[in-house]
């Protein structure tokens, strides 16, 4: 039976992101990012080509918004779910916003141009865990979401791909090339790690999701700290799952 999970949770995505940005380190992988505003909303719009729109406490990908400005016929698309539209002006948005997003906190993040497989969009999930007292790296999986898909989230229809397959078939990366970038984000999650838990000493998973956009630079898009596991329990490698859930047990036999 999997065992169930009783740690510390921080669902803030806005005080998760002012933690890491206080740290030098994390600091330029972490894509511009402030809470909804008119006038924050109208200052990344003016700057960025692409902006997502996340619920401050939202999980599961529910809630997001993507805008995107086509500048060849100079309209502003608007995606949230199933729906799509279109409009001439920042003011429609503002207004269809209101409502939207009424009752509701939001953050406004930067647009990464995300690496993708057929019109699929990919991501990266690294788990960290901490079954005794210090933080280990327990797998990297990919996120791959449906055609066209704003999100990548196993909610909304994304699959596991491997780390590998993923980089291979888009950036056409070296086997020296990937081992080299794998280990770029288990050492930049871990610094993640033990950054939040100077405020969180009481986590003990984290669910890092990496952007890695067409020119191979990466970014931090989110911590998770209550990380589902299913999409490395599809991975081929079933020890990393078989591990991932030992750590689980360990951690919930330390509390």
């Amino acid at each position: 039976m999997y065992p169930k999970r009783r740690y510390q949770y921080v669902a803030s995505k806005w005080k998760k992101t002012q933690l890491l940005l206080e740290n030098e380190a994390i600091r330029p992988y972490i894509p511009d990012t402030l809470r909804l505003t008119r006038e924050n909303l109208i200052q990344m719009l003016l700057i960025h080509s692409v902006v997502y729109l996340k619920p401050e406490n939202g999980m599961k990908g529910n809630g997001i918004i993507r805008i995107d400005y086509d500048e060849e016929v100079e309209v502003y698309i608007i995606k949230s779910g199933n729906d799509s539209r279109a409009v001439s002006s920042i003011f429609p948005i503002l207004q269809w916003l209101k409502r939207k997003t009424a009752g509701h906190k939001y953050l406004i993040q930067q647009g990464i141009d995300l690496i993708s497989l057929e019109n699929k969009p990919i991501d990266f999930r690294v788990l960290l865990q901490k079954p005794k007292k210090e933080w280990v790296y327990a797998g990297i999986v990919g996120k791959l979401g449906e055609p066209n898909s704003i999100t990548t989230n196993l909610a909304q229809g994304g699959k596991a791909i491997s780390f590998r397959e993923a980089l291979s078939k888009t950036l056409e990366l070296s086997v020296d090339e990937m081992k080299e970038l794998k280990d770029e984000l288990e050492q930049l999650s871990l610094i993640i790690a033990n950054q939040l838990t100077l405020s969180y000493p009481g986590l003990r998973e984290l669910g890092i999701d990496f952007a890695i956009d067409i020119d191979g630079s990466y970014w931090v898009l989110e911590v998770n700290t209550s990380p589902g596991h299913q999409l490395f329990k599809q991975l081929p490698n079933d020890k990393i799952y078989k591990r991932i859930i030992q750590n689980v047990r360990a951690i919930n036999f330390s509390l």
